[in-house]
């Protein structure tokens, strides 16, 4: 069985609401990528700094000061300087319990499909942004197949 590989890039929103019950803030364009064999599968996330237009600004003053100036033209290169990525998450979603204990995050993974056991940690991201970064998505993909590997190897077949 072959892996198939997938990169999906989670669209900005803007989901502000007066009821706190319903608030869900401003978020960035998110990067996924996912490593699948069968229904096993390991992803690196990261997120963007694209954010919607009318929120630009917003997230700017909060991340450099209130002087932060942003040109007319949303598609300026001086925009651009301000963008980064920062990395989320290492992970794995498994059709089967990993560890004593382990509980079913959901019954339908849009991952995996059906019912699924996920952990992560974002402690090797760093790592994989800096390979992205120097190296690109072919080694990031070899670096998610060792992971795959070492995460379910033949064990869990």
């Amino acid at each position: 069985m072959k892996y198939e590989r997938t990169v999906e890039f989670v669209p900005a929103y803007d989901k502000r609401s007066s009821d706190p019950n319903k608030d869900y803030g401003i978020g960035s364009v998110r990067v996924k990528f996912i490593l699948r064999k069968g229904r096993k599968a390991v992803q690196f996330l990261f997120s963007t700094d694209w954010y919607l237009p009318d929120t630009q600004k917003e997230w700017l003053d909060k991340v450099h000061g209130a002087r932060t100036e942003i040109p007319q033209d949303i598609r300026s290169p001086d925009l651009h300087k301000h963008r980064h990525i920062s990395g989320w998450d290492i992970g794995y979603h498994s059709p089967i319990p990993m560890y004593k204990g382990q509980e079913s995050i959901t019954e339908d993974c849009p991952v995996i499909g059906g019912v699924c056991y996920y952990d992560g940690s974002s402690l090797a991201v760093d790592r994989y942004l800096d390979i992205l970064v120097s190296e690109g998505s072919d080694r990031v993909w070899r670096e998610l197949e060792k992971e795959w590997e070492s995460t379910f190897g033949d064990k869990y077949d």
